[in-house]
C-alpha cells in the first residue's frame, strides 16, 4: 500500500467532531508542493468541516478539538 494510501487510510478512522482540526506532523522538512499534496490527500479523507493542517517534524495523525465554551 502507498503511503499515500495508508495516510488516507489512518486519517479515515479518526473520530472528528465538526470543529476538529486534523494535525498531521512530519519529522523531516518538506516542500511546499510535498505540504500541499500531503494536505490534499488528507482532506479527502475528512469531512469538510474539517480542516487539515501539516507540520515539519515528527509524522502523527491527532485531533485538536477547541475547548467548550463557558457558560
Amino acid at each position: 500500500m502507498s503511503t499515500d494510501a495508508l495516510l488516507i487510510e489512518a486519517v479515515s478512522k479518526l473520530s472528528l467532531a465538526p470543529d476538529d482540526v486534523v494535525v498531521i506532523r512530519i519529522e523531516r522538512m518538506l516542500t511546499v508542493e510535498q505540504m500541499n499534496s500531503l494536505r490534499d490527500y488528507a482532506m479527502r479523507a475528512v469531512p469538510h468541516e474539517n480542516k487539515v493542517l501539516v507540520l515539519d517534524a515528527g509524522i502523527r495523525v491527532e485531533v485538536l478539538s477547541p475547548e467548550p465554551a463557558p457558560h
